[in-house]
């Protein structure tokens, strides 16, 4: 346990070199040993010997020019030296469950004993611990820890020249682990959301809250409270977009535990794509409906009609797929017209959306404008009815231009008549009238050709003429104007008939009256009238007829 010095006395030049050996050994400067080289001394110390230090020290100087050495034997001689820790116990920390192993090491004369105190208990091996001194280094190993393991540890070392201890505490940590997980939630929109997680370990606790990989902190509509051992997340005035996943995260020094769940936000339903605000369909046209809804969760979708639930048969087909509402009516009717709601319910809540439907017939021309032949300066009056559903639009046309309305022509509709009156109808008048009725779904026309009656025209008119008795006479008139015409022939004021002296031949255009065996009777003013449904016309002549000639049974045209 004492030190030990040997020095020599060295002379020579140029430089000398030192060097110790035991036992043949080079010794090196370091804690056990210390060499030095002082002016012409040479020394070496053992700092603390010990029995393995007894041998042949030898000491070896050289320079260029020669080398001397020198030995020298040492004998240590044994003694109870009191024990000393070289490394004493430290404060160590270990996880609960784990094992946890504490050192130190000791110097000192043989024999040595070493125990392990906790709470002035002497530990020994068992189960939970296993204590172990081997070449000066003792150690104690604990299994299994628990918290109650925590504590200050003491190692005692002692032999025949004293006693001495180190002291070193154990901290035995506890993982984090829930207590109370927070539950997937489903909630509806607009609500307000609690999770909340109970937990335990070693101090101090560090808590997240994520969504998704996204930590969340306390602002806005999140709050995020803590307390030593329970952590809460509130989130107000949920939307579907706040649906995910949502995780409580807990770590000490010892680990970290997590905990997830699933936060479901229903969504009320709401319309992205409404019905069309109004339709016009013609009868026998179908009809289809669609809307497109989003929320959830499961959307049930009904159609009302005028308030009344429109129900599923051959004609009235209804979908719902892919958020996507449909109502088909096949073969439209009058009485399919209204308001149609689409309404859209979940236990999230409800919305709607309504389309006007009016199903209209198109127009058709039951009694359509009939042609006539009219007389120049009448009125007259075109009508014609329709069916289908109102309101129309009348548009009439002569010779295929527009007709509008003005003093001598009216255009009009009223319910199902459609009339046009002219007055005062001229010979341009005459021609072709279209009449052309509208309405949201179609059209219809009807037409027909309008004819003005003539009065009748003398072309070829009687004249004044003289015959002899005897003679055979014929009067002859042509004339133009509107079939039919009525002919008559007068004398003196009197309405002559046929008999075998008097004979009328009419044609289309013209008359002719034959006078047989002319009388001096027959003298006198003969009248041809002319009638048709345009007028009167007349025209007259004197017939002179004089005594016997030569020349009597000749002919005579007037």
């Amino acid at each position: 346990g004492n030190s030990a010095t040997l020095e020599c006395t060295i002379t020579g030049s140029p430089e000398l070199k030192v060097k110790w050996f035991k036992d043949g050994k080079e010794i090196i400067s370091g804690h056990k040993y210390k060499v030095k080289l002082k002016e012409h001394s040479a020394l070496l110390k053992i700092l603390t010997t010990d029995q393995g230090d007894t041998g042949d020290y030898t000491m070896e100087v050289s320079n260029k020019v020669g080398q001397d050495k020198c030995t020298s034997s040492v004998t240590v001689i044994d003694r109870a030296v009191a024990p000393v820790f070289t490394k004493s116990l430290k404060e160590i920390h270990a996880n609960i469950d784990s094992s946890a192993i504490l050192e130190c090491r000791v110097a000192g004369s043989v024999p040595l004993a070493v125990s392990w105190f906790k709470n002035l208990m002497e530990l020994c091996n068992d189960e939970k611990y296993e204590l172990d001194f081997c070449e000066n280094a003792a150690s104690l190993r604990i299994r299994a820890l628990s918290q109650s393991d925590g504590g200050v540890y003491i190692c005692r070392a002692s032999n025949l020249a004293g006693t001495v201890e180190t002291s070193g505490t154990l901290h035995v940590k506890e993982p984090p682990s829930f207590t109370v997980k927070h539950e997937s939630q489903d909630v509806l929109q607009g609500s307000t959301v609690v999770m909340k997680s109970a937990f335990t370990g070693s101090a101090p606790l560090v808590v997240k809250w994520f969504r998704e990989e996204k930590e969340l902190f306390t602002g806005g509509k999140c709050v995020i409270q803590k307390d030593l051992f329970s952590s809460s997340l509130e989130l107000h005035s949920v939307k579907p977009s706040d649906s995910g996943k949502y995780t409580c995260q807990v770590s000490n020094d010892a680990g970290k535990v997590d905990c997830t769940a699933v936060l479901f936000v229903k969504e009320a339903p709401s319309f992205v794509m409404k019905l069309e605000p109004s339709k016009v369909m013609k009868t026998g046209q179908s009809l289809t409906l669609t809307c497109k809804v989003q929320g959830s969760p499961e959307i049930q979708i009904r159609w009302l009609k005028d308030g009344s639930e429109v129900v599923s048969n051959y004609r009235n087909i209804m979908s719902f797929d892919s958020s996507i509402a449909t109502l088909e009516i096949a073969r439209c009717r009058v009485e399919d017209s209204g308001e149609y709601v689409c309404l859209a319910v979940s236990e999230s809540g409800r919305d709607q959306c309504s389309s006007s439907v009016a199903v209209k017939e198109p127009p058709v021309f039951n009694l359509p404008f009939k042609s006539a032949e009219l007389v120049r300066g009448s009125d007259f009056l075109l009508e014609g009815t329709v069916s289908g559903s109102a309101p129309f639009e009348v548009t009439c046309f002569f010779n295929d231009e527009l007709i509008t309305n003005d003093k001598r022509h009216k255009v009009a509709v009223e319910k199902d008549t459609v009339t046009l009156h002219v007055t005062k109808c001229e010979t341009r008048d005459a021609g072709t009238y279209q009449c052309i009725v509208t309405n949201a779904v179609g059209k219809t026309s009807c037409s027909c050709q309008i004819s003005l009656k003539e009065p009748p025209s003398f072309v070829q008119s009687l004249e004044d003429t003289s015959c002899m008795v005897g003679s055979e006479i014929s009067m002859k008139c042509v004339l133009s104007g509107s079939y039919p015409m009525t002919f008559i022939w007068i004398k003196d004021g009197c309405e002559l008939r046929e008999d075998e002296h008097v004979r009328m031949s009419n044609e289309a255009q013209s008359t002719v009256l034959n006078l047989k065996n002319a009388q001096l009777s027959d003298t006198g003013k003969y009248v041809c009238e002319v009638r048709n449904k345009a007028g009167t016309q007349r025209c007259a002549a004197m017939l002179t007829v004089t005594g016997l000639s030569h020349a009597c049974g000749s002919s005579l045209w007037i």
